[in-house]
């Protein structure tokens, strides 16, 4: 005989022996639980539970977190990756298999597999790719975009021809939405160059647009503070 537990926050189903004592049985799930906590589904259960508007667009059903091998680990371009659901990839880096039609968040850095804390933060940052198809945070987005500081505009507007003129240009407005709504990115030098980097209106856009992600509702009045409500 046997007793078998289900871990809903990791999807996960674990067996234990029938000879465990209640307290060791007890003991033996509750620490299952806690390795469990790591599990990527886990954290994305997380994410969806405190980003009300990430759990508006996304769910355990479209979309997958995706520990990479080494292999894939040397040829990708940087520590994770967002796959959109119709996006194919390269020949030298192509779709990972199994995933057509989801979202997918690749992670190749190891050390971002052994931290869930920091893992959830690259997580939150990663699915603002996603977000396009929200009319709501489009409609944000584009707020966004329109009002860079001129010299901001010029420089954001040369990476789009150079740097990721091959790639997803969009994906620079993406960086310096993620740069200040990202936990992930809590030190990064867009936070700490917050003046430099974006103009008056797009910090009262941000707050909007990190009310949203938060709360999953449109705020009415506008924030004029320069701290966008994510943590």
């Amino acid at each position: 005989m046997s007793r078998t537990v289900y871990f809903p926050h990791a999807d996960q189903t674990a067996t234990f022996p029938d000879s465990l004592s209640d307290e060791d049985f007890q003991d033996a799930a509750k620490n299952l639980g806690k390795k469990l906590d790591k599990h990527p589904r886990a954290i994305l259960d997380k994410v969806f539970k405190e980003y009300k508007g990430l759990a508006k667009n996304f769910s355990h059903e479209n979309t997958k977190v995706v520990f990479s091998d080494k292999d894939r680990a040397k040829r990708a371009p940087g520590h994770l990756e967002y796959w959109p659901p119709d996006e194919e990839g390269s020949k030298e880096l192509p779709r990972p298999k199994g995933y057509d039609g989801k979202h997918v968040l690749e992670i190749y850095d190891e050390n971002l597999q052994n931290n869930p804390e920091q893992l959830r933060g690259a997580i939150v940052g990663d699915l603002l790719h996603g977000m396009r198809a929200d009319p709501n945070y489009e409609s944000m987005r584009q707020e966004f975009t329109q009002n860079y500081k001129p010299n901001v505009k010029k420089f954001v507007d040369n990476l789009k021809m150079t740097r990721f003129k091959n790639d997803r240009p969009d994906a620079v407005d993406d960086m310096y939405i993620r740069g200040m709504l990202s936990p992930a990115e809590e030190q990064g030098e867009f936070k700490t160059e917050q003046k430099e980097r974006y103009s008056p209106q797009q910090m009262q856009t941000l707050n909007k647009m990190g009310t949203y992600i938060k709360t999953g509702e449109v705020p009415q009045e506008q924030d004029t503070g320069l701290k966008p409500p994510i943590d």
